[in-house]
């Protein structure tokens, strides 16, 4: 792809949708060029001895090259495959090593619903994202920058929702790579697949975990960072999914759907439905 760039003007309509972006673009610095290139709007525009503060955030995708990024918080080196993260606010700079140029993908974007995205804890934790060569990554922006290109009515609404794809592509990457080598995340996946394979049935978490060869105080500390939810929250939720599925999708009584969700009670499955999804199963099914 080539260079490219557009800052972009979004109207009310787009502000109301609660993610809005303001510019995407792709640029690629061969070595000794002048880094910024002097061609943005003041505010976005900056010098390393200065620095900037934006007012909106960005994600920059480096795959190409090496170089420098600092706030005052953090100082690191740039490589290829990395992705750092710009919050409104927070002072910023970063250029590519001279001898070496790089190529920077990147995309503003600002609204009501991105700044909780953004304010995921896996995100706070470091601006600086290690990602390497990401197919997925680099797809999503290149979806961005077709619709900032093509700027076809709607195109707010289709790229802000592949800028949440990329949001959401960054925490996994996170995820993946904090457990990745781990020898017991091979027992969560198994113990993941008992628990699926047993959603009609009551279960025993710490059975589960000593069949595994695992304490269970561990194996509860470690499915819990790595799902999101204890064992057994994880296996009463699947229930309820189920649950909710066929109470949309079925005609089976409200008794058949608990004996086949493993609540052996309608009026136990009633209870814990409402209490869980906010909604009693009668009251969702009409």
């Amino acid at each position: 792809m080539n260079n490219f760039f557009k800052y972009l003007a979004p109207n009310q309509e787009d502000k109301n949708w609660g993610i809005f972006l303001t510019v995407a673009g792709i640029t690629k610095y061969l070595p000794d060029m002048n880094y910024p290139r002097g061609m943005h709007p003041k505010g976005y525009n900056f010098r390393w001895d200065n620095g900037r503060v934006l007012n909106e955030y960005q994600i920059v995708y480096i795959t190409e090259g090496e170089g420098f990024f600092e706030t005052r918080q953090e100082k690191t080196g740039i490589r290829s495959g990395t992705v750092f993260l710009l919050y409104p606010g927070i002072w910023h700079r970063y250029k590519p090593i001279p001898e070496k140029g790089w190529v920077e993908w990147y995309v503003g974007f600002n609204g009501e619903a991105v700044r909780q995205l953004m304010s995921h804890p896996l995100l706070l934790k470091s601006p600086v994202i290690p990602c390497g060569f990401r197919e997925n990554l680099l797809k999503s922006f290149q979806k961005i920058i077709a619709d900032v290109q093509g700027e076809k009515p709607g195109f707010q609404c289709s790229a802000s929702a592949e800028v949440v794809n990329l949001i959401s592509l960054l925490i996994t990457n996170i995820l993946d790579s904090e457990f990745e080598g781990k020898p017991d995340i091979e027992a969560v996946n198994k113990s993941k697949l008992i628990i699926q394979q047993n959603l009609d049935q009551k279960i025993d978490c710490s059975e589960i975990a000593k069949n595994l060869n695992l304490g269970y105080s561990n194996f509860r500390k470690l499915f819990k960072q790595y799902t999101g939810m204890p064992p057994c929250q994880y296996h009463l939720n699947l229930r309820l999914i189920k649950a909710k599925e066929l109470l949309l999708h079925s005609d089976k009584s409200l008794k058949e759907i608990a004996w086949e969700t493993g609540f052996f009670s309608e009026s136990y499955f009633s209870r814990t439905f409402s209490r869980k999804m906010g909604q009693n199963p009668s009251a969702l099914r009409k």
